[in-house]
C-alpha cells in the first residue's frame, strides 16, 4: 500500500480473511490502512517536510521518541514495566532459587548426574 498498490492490498485482505473482497469487514480493514497511511504521510509532511514516509522520516521518528522528553519517559516506563515483568513468576524463583535441600536435586532431570555428584561430595 505504501507503494501505491491499493488493489494488491485489497486482494491480499481478502486472501487472508478468507471474504470477498466487498465484504464490509474486509473494507472497513482496507479504509483503515488507508487512514493510516494518510495521516503518516501527513505528520511526516508537518513535522519533517517529506511528502511521503520513507527511511529518513522513520529515523527521524525514532531520534524524536528518544529527544522529546514526555515520549522518552513513556519509552522508559514501557521497558521498565518488561524488565520487571521477568522477574515475576516462575522467572524468578527459579533465577533466585539456590538448593541447599539434597531431596531438591532427585526432581531434577538430571538426576544421576546431579545425584551422583552430590553424593561423591
Amino acid at each position: 500500500m505504501l507503494k501505491g498498490r491499493e488493489e494488491e492490498c485489497l486482494n491480499t485482505l481478502s486472501y487472508l480473511r478468507n471474504r470477498p473482497a466487498e465484504d464490509p469487514t474486509v473494507q472497513y480493514e482496507f479504509r483503515s490502512l488507508q487512514a493510516e497511511r494518510l495521516v503518516e504521510r501527513e505528520a511526516a509532511k508537518e513535522r519533517y517536510g517529506y511528502n511521503d514516509v520513507n527511511f529518513r522520516v522513520s529515523v527521524l521518528e525514532y531520534k524524536r521518541l528518544l529527544t522529546t522528553k514526555s515520549l522518552l519517559h513513556r519509552l522508559l516506563i514501557g521497558a521498565s514495566a518488561q524488565a520487571l515483568q521477568q522477574w515475576t513468576g516462575i522467572n524468578g524463583k527459579q533465577r533466585l532459587v539456590i538448593p541447599t535441600d539434597p531431596s531438591y536435586y532427585l526432581l531434577c532431570p538430571y538426576r544421576l548426574q546431579v545425584s551422583s555428584w552430590h553424593s561423591s561430595n
